[in-house]
């Protein structure tokens, strides 16, 4: 029976003031001053309320004051949050793994790049969109493709070993700082990955029937947290098959995702979303020194324990082609993997939710047309039937998927989403990231969210994080049947629950800091600015992150 509501803050709070969460105080590397009462960072925030619709503008302002005021003592760094610290680690992390992969597959890289570059494409009499698109798409998948074609790759082990080994070295004294164990699970995938560069391991490699051998060497309160990758565990997984991630697989936001980030305050949140800000020095993987780090962190005052999301307009897409029926894990083919995953949905849905279930192969496939979930038995029934078979046409069976939801779309009822899943190899239909990024576009700007959940070790990574990245998109890797139970039995209402969209920050230094690096979201790059399309509702508090770079010195006396 589906309980009464309580009055939720998530449909009562339409206007929130950050000024009073986001006025910290921060100190600077061992030994140094900063002129106190001056800011280190402020920055301009907007963003939009999912309940309401109400644009929101705040500012975020990062100022200076004594070591001493802060229980600091002697010249031992300061950590004003342990928290950042850790955020920090992680984040060096990541950029870590790309700096090693980079270096072990930079020529391999680049001679698919400039394969891809060098195609000769025509575009089709027929075709139904721009040339210049059709293009595109074609080097995209010219490219994601051409690693398998190599006989003898050109890989440099030793370039790769050597960062590896001192990225492990790197964590090893973080965790040792931080404790409690908290690091351990990326060490041990640094270890693995150690193991497979000596070996001479490949990028986890596909073509149109799957993954291509490389003749190489070897084989509390709510949370919220910004869409796209929700999780590393597709990278743990091409890692324990033996393979290498390549660079442009490996997402900041995903590893952020895993844990837990708060930032301390002796407030509690009491609003629907709250942005809180912290300052801290710590280690930078790539110059060795010791470097200021923000975090912008996301909470919520909601309840877990009493909240209960709104019904459902959901269609969910399954992937039924040939590829699904290669193995997800040592237990499980993908195919019922995924079969698993949408008996876990249907046990979450109600009488008041619609569910549609279109299958897609060469073609999509409708077998359930948008209807209530009165009898979740006969639906069952229904996905116990479905068979792997045919090639993987992922646009076709995604804009039957949205239509239908859009033709049943009620806005004051139900929030509308349509769920992928699939091991996201297209070769029918649209097989670069431009017409699947259009059509997902199209969608969210109608407020038609998109959650894909991706299974095996050969699955489309870049692909996918390019579609999840889109307002309303978010993205789970289900590696094995007890992910695949956390992610849509325990934390199915928070996934399709956004609290807040196109958070925009644009941050200002001041005193003798540039913002250098950001990181926790689609498209880490450097500068000052940072961009996440949602944040979701999440038993994790979440975060984004900015390093801070030193463009001139100032000691001042206290």
């Amino acid at each position: 029976m589906r309980r009464s509501k309580p009055q939720s803050p998530f449909f009562a709070i339409l206007t929130l003031s950050f000024a009073a969460l986001l006025l910290l105080s921060v100190t600077a590397v061992a030994g140094e001053k900063v002129q106190v009462g001056k800011f280190l960072v402020r920055a301009g925030i907007s963003y939009e309320l999912c309940a309401g619709g109400s644009i929101e503008y705040d500012q975020l302002s990062v100022t200076a004051r004594s070591r001493a005021a802060q229980g600091c003592v002697g010249t031992t760094p300061c950590f004003a949050q342990d928290s950042v610290r850790l955020t920090a680690a992680l984040a060096n992390f990541v950029v870590g793994l790309k700096t090693a992969s980079w270096s072990y597959f930079s020529e391999v890289i680049t001679l698919c790049e400039q394969q891809a570059a060098n195609a000769v494409i025509e575009c089709p009499p027929d075709l139904s969109f721009p040339c210049e698109e059709y293009i595109q798409q074609e080097r995209e998948y010219i490219r994601l493709t051409c690693m398998g074609q190599f006989e003898d790759p050109p890989i440099d082990i030793e370039a790769g070993l050597e960062i590896m080994a001192a990225l492990r070295s790197f964590l090893e004294v973080e965790a040792t700082a931080l404790g409690d164990g908290v690091l351990d699970n990326e060490i041990q995938l640094a270890i693995d990955i150690e193991v497979n560069i000596a070996a001479g391991g490949s990028p986890p490699l596909w073509d149109d029937g799957g993954p291509v051998p490389w003749s190489g060497p070897g084989s509390g309160g709510g949370g919220a947290t910004p869409g796209g990758a929700q999780d590393f565990g597709y990278i743990r997984e091409v890692v324990a098959e033996g393979y290498v991630p390549l660079p442009f697989h490996l997402a900041t936001e995903g590893l952020f995702s895993e844990h837990d980030l708060p930032i301390e305050s002796d407030r509690p949140c009491e609003q629907l979303l709250c942005v809180r800000a912290a300052h801290g020095t710590a280690p930078d993987f790539a110059t060795g020194e010791m470097s200021h780090y923000v975090q912008v962190g996301f909470s919520s005052n909601i309840d877990l324990n009493s909240f209960e999301r709104e019904p459902l307009n959901l269609a969910i897409v399954l992937d039924k082609s040939g590829s699904m029926s290669g193995p997800a894990d040592e237990d499980l083919t993908k195919m019922e993997a995924v079969k698993q995953a949408l008996i876990e949905i249907v046990d979450k849905l109600d009488g008041n939710d619609r569910l549609a279930i279109v299958v897609f192969d060469h073609d999509p496939h409708v077998i359930l047309d948008s209807t209530p979930v009165a009898d979740p038995e006969a639906i069952k029934a229904l996905i116990e039937n479905i068979e792997a078979g045919g090639s993987t046409n992922i646009e076709a069976g995604l804009e039957q998927g949205f239509e239908l939801v859009a033709a049943n779309s009620n806005q004051n009822l139900r929030l509308d989403r349509v769920m992928l899943l699939t091991d996201a190899l297209p070769n029918v239909g649209q097989t670069g990231e431009s017409a699947f990024l259009t059509l997902a576009r199209n969608y969210a700007d109608i407020g038609v969210g998109l959650s894909t959940f991706g299974v095996g070790f050969n699955f489309g990574q870049e692909l996918v994080l390019a579609i999840s990245a889109i307002r309303g998109g978010n993205y789970f890797f289900l590696e094995d049947a007890d992910r695949i139970h956390e992610v849509l039995a325990e934390d199915f209402d928070y996934l399709v629950t956004p609290l807040a969209y196109e958070f925009r920050l644009n941050a200002e230094s001041g005193l003798r800091f540039d913002v250098k690096d950001t990181f926790g979201f689609s498209g880490d790059e450097s500068g000052p600015e940072m961009a996440v399309e949602t944040i979701f509702l999440s038993r994790n508090r979440g975060a984004i992150l900015f390093r801070l770079a030193e463009v001139w010195s100032i000691i001042v006396l206290e």
